[in-house]
């Protein structure tokens, strides 16, 4: 048989290689799809061995370029061996054409790994120049079998050979530089191996090629089936190699050896990053983005579930391109919101680097206060009360920021600011802007700016006089520029859905006139007088005369005693207290009691609340006021009935009814009073100090109803009612004394 013949006579087994290489590339290129969903899926719920399986999401469509770049060639060869259609190749065009499409497999993933972000523009750059690269030595095999045609069993002229050699030779170079010095990403031994790989596949065409120049066509094709098989495990280095650049954005590995190559900004910077903050990260396999719920000037806000079971709020930032401010940015609110840690400040969970996209992920909400006072507030007995939590709320969340020593400045106190949650707490977020004074009597000069004088920060309405008379983009000002915009959100809450400057139409260079003339915002006639004098001094001209936000926080508290007094006594008189009695001292001592979902249900019946989450926000400023107390006093104000609460009567929180002042005859017991006992730590947990972290459960969890709350065991033994059950009269108080054990 000569050569010819052979080559002939041995197509269909070549097509039948080919056809198999390209196969188990597309079978193991959805296999990697199927396992990444699969222990996706698993992360998301929580397994952490999955976790550590799972590449980042920017990954998987680069697994969909594969599948798409295997399918046709493999549909092809499928269908001539279907056919039984053998196709003997006659030129250097063909076998160049199947060769290349696995080499643009190759080129996309190096390619791809260069790229400055894993993004998808990167990825369709990358995809776009590995088919340039693929397609350069088919069109040079196509215009040397146009000028130089061959008769079988030579497939190639001289001229073709030397120039497809020439352009393997300096792929191979390539290869051979990054086999000695490896890319920055990913790790270093496994770019190696992927190179040698790719080395060996290199070898096996160029001898492939040199057999087929010289016309040893029986080894030839063996050598050809062979170099199939070699290149059909691709996916499998590709999956090692994204697997290790994968945790290389996790911060977990570890190179042995310092790159000898530059790094792009935002691939070494986000390192670097990950690095300063490494106490704080969330692993990306653990979250997951759901929808979209707003919109910032330099973020977007998710809806997400971490662990697969709470639901969370993921500010997600994702620029074009990632320069060393970004990260800057990024870096100082991360830490910042690491570092704050208050009931009126939302939680910070932890920060999460998914590239191309960098997460600060907190608690999640309901809405802002800005959403929040846009709806019309339902008609109450005391709508005061609302306003009061609320304003008590921003008072404290930047109070607390100034409490640090130098203090923090928040710069953007708004509405917008604020969020709030499902039991109406308002919570401060957004410190993108947040700065730090310098330290008292430290020096400050122009040429590097300090924390006193600084940039022109804020929005147009709350911005204070002195922001606004500063000249060239900068400012004098401190913590009373916080006070004056925490003024102006005293006003919003107290006025919801008003025009602060009708007269400013909206030009911002008015309403800068307006506010250094001295106009101020026109406050309503039904506002309590106490509220007015606050918001007044806290928008005064002069900042230091306005009051710190310590002194608002103490003249907003005492107010809410005063506010919670008539509420206190209508709960005090309802008639679903019960009687208590306490043990451990030389004679009983008792109390009137109310489970928490007696004091919900009775709250929306006396119209101070027209829903159980505002229910549940007045019994919190009971307990705050020092009028409710939790049995045990260490515990913050529940709506379940397995809690149970107990009004303040006396100077001592377990004294509740003094026993000089109580009979056998069954005196009355006295009118509920408020208290700061030291003893009991009622208000800190009302105003949520020491109370366990409660995360909501996401969408998913949330499909199943609630397991019953467990029963509690209240330390302190309840006394059956005595006589009847509708009211609590002198007589049963005598009796329960008598029956003494």
């Amino acid at each position: 048989m000569n050569a010819t013949t052979y080559v002939l006579a041995h197509a269909r087994t070549t097509q039948l290689a080919y056809a198999a290489g390209y196969g188990i590339m597309l079978g193991l290129s959805v296999a990697c799809i199927a396992y990444l969903r699969r222990h996706r899926s698993s992360a998301y719920a929580g397994d952490v061995d999955a976790a550590r399986k799972v590449l980042l999401p920017a990954f998987e469509p680069l697994f969909w370029v594969l599948c798409g770049l295997t399918t046709p060639f493999t549909l092809f060869l499928v269908y001539l061996l279907w056919q039984s259609e053998a196709i003997a190749p006659r030129s250097r065009v063909l076998p160049e054409a199947l060769l290349q499409g696995r080499q643009c497999i190759v080129y996309l993933v190096t390619i791809f790994l260069h790229q400055t972000n894993v993004s998808a523009r990167a990825l369709w750059r990358s995809t776009l120049l590995s088919l340039l690269l693929s397609t350069i030595p088919v069109a040079i095999a196509a215009v040397f079998a146009h000028f130089e045609p061959v008769e079988l069993p030579a497939i190639t002229s001289p001229s073709c050979y030397y120039s497809l050699v020439v352009v393997r030779v300096g792929v191979m170079l390539y290869y051979l530089y990054l086999l000695r010095w490896p890319m920055s990403r990913a790790n270093p031994r496994i770019i190696r191996c992927f190179c040698a790989y790719i080395l060996g596949f290199h070898a096996l065409v160029l001898v492939v090629m040199t057999l087929a120049f010289h016309e040893h066509v029986k080894p030839t094709n063996q050598t050809v089936f062979a170099t199939a098989l070699y290149a059909s495990v691709t996916p499998i280095w590709i999956w090692r190699l994204l697997q290790a650049d994968t945790q290389y954005w996790r911060g977990l590995a570890s190179a042995t050896e310092t790159p000898m190559m530059d790094e792009a900004v935002s691939t070494k910077g986000l390192h670097d990053l990950l690095d300063r903050h490494r106490d704080c990260v969330i692993d990306f396999a653990h979250l997951k983005l759901e929808v979209k719920i707003g919109v910032g000037a330099n973020a977007q806000i998710y809806r997400g579930a971490l662990h697969g079971r709470y639901a969370v709020a993921v500010k997600v930032y994702a620029p074009s391109e990632i320069t060393e401010a970004t990260l800057a940015v990024f870096s100082q609110e991360t830490a910042r919101c690491a570092l704050f840690a208050h009931p009126n400040v939302v939680t910070f969970y932890g920060m999460c680097i998914s590239p191309p996209m960098v997460c600060l992920v907190t608690e999640l909400c309901e809405c802002s206060l800005e959403a929040y006072l846009t709806e019309p507030p339902p008609p109450t007995r005391a709508p005061v009360l609302d306003q009061l939590g609320l304003m008590l709320d921003a008072a404290r969340a930047v109070a607390y920021l100034h409490s640090f020593s130098p203090p923090f400045l928040h710069r953007d106190v708004r509405p917008a600011s604020f969020l709030v949650d499902d039991q109406h707490v308002l919570k401060l977020t957004d410190f993108s802007a947040t700065r730090r004074l310098a330290p008292r009597g430290a020096a400050t000069p122009v040429a590097h700016p300090g924390d006193v004088l600084m940039s022109m920060q804020g929005t147009v309405e709350y911005m204070a006089p002195e922001i606004i008379g500063g000249t060239r983009g900068a400012a004098t000002y401190c913590e009373a520029a916080d006070v004056y915009s925490l003024g102006m959100t005293f006003w919003d809450i107290l006025h919801p859905g008003r025009d602060k400057y009708p007269n400013g139409y909206g030009n911002t260079f008015r309403v800068f006139e307006m506010v250094l003339d001295g106009h101020r915002p026109a406050m309503h006639h039904e506002v309590h007088v106490a509220l007015q004098e606050i918001v007044t001094s806290a928008w005064g001209d002069e900042p230091h005369f306005r009051p710190s936000a310590a002194a608002i926080v103490r003249d907003l508290e005492a107010l809410q005693v005063s506010l919670l007094c008539a509420v206190a006594g209508d709960m005090y008189r309802s008639p679903r207290c019960e009687l208590l009695r306490f043990h451990g001292a030389p004679r009983p001592k008792l109390a009137v009691g109310i489970p928490g979902d007696a004091v919900v249900d009775g709250l929306c019946e006396l119209e101070y609340a027209r829903s159980s989450q505002a229910a549940l926000r007045i019994g919190q400023m009971l307990m705050d006021a020092g009028y409710l107390h939790h049995i045990t006093h260490h515990r913050g104000f529940e709506g379940r009935h397995d809690e149970l609460y107990m009004f303040e009567t006396a100077g001592s929180p377990l004294d509740c009814i003094g026993e000089d002042e109580l009979s056998v005859q069954g005196a009355a017991p006295r009118a509920p009073v408020a208290t700061t006992a030291a003893t009991c730590a009622c208000r800190s947990y009302a105003q949520g100090f020491g109370a366990r972290r409660s995360r909501r459960p996401s969408s998913t969890q949330q499909r199943h109803p609630p397991a019953p709350p467990r029963p509690r065991k209240s330390k302190v033994p309840i006394l059956p009612m005595q006589g009847t059950t509708d009211r609590l009269s002198s007589d049963s108080i005598g009796l329960a004394l008598l029956d003494d054990d």
